[in-house]
């Protein structure tokens, strides 16, 4: 729940925390815009088409950040996530 201010607090400084409450969503949702956040199946399109038991075991080894939005329901991976993923991939195929 965001802070709320007690009623007897003037409506400057009420305007003031909603006009900073509503600057952090823009910001947010302007970051969701620039970097999305993308459903495995996406990522796997995009890694390759490696099996899913494949990203599961990258998921639980750390290799791969995901996060899961809302706390539950299913992972979900930033697309900039997956695209430094793949750098670090060639970058070991590279050196191999």
């Amino acid at each position: 729940m965001p802070n709320v201010l007690p009623v007897k607090v003037s409506s400057a400084k009420r305007a003031a925390a909603l006009l900073a409450q509503h600057a952090q969503i823009r910001e947010s949702k302007s970051a969701l815009l620039i970097d999305p956040l993308i459903r495995l199946a996406e990522a796997r399109d995009l890694l390759g088409c490696p099996s899913y038991s494949t990203i599961r075991s990258w998921v639980a080894d750390g290799r791969l950040r995901v996060q899961r939005p809302g706390g539950c329901g299913p992972f979900k991976v930033r697309l900039s996530e997956v695209q430094r993923f793949l750098g670090d991939s060639e970058v070991k195929a590279d050196a191999s």
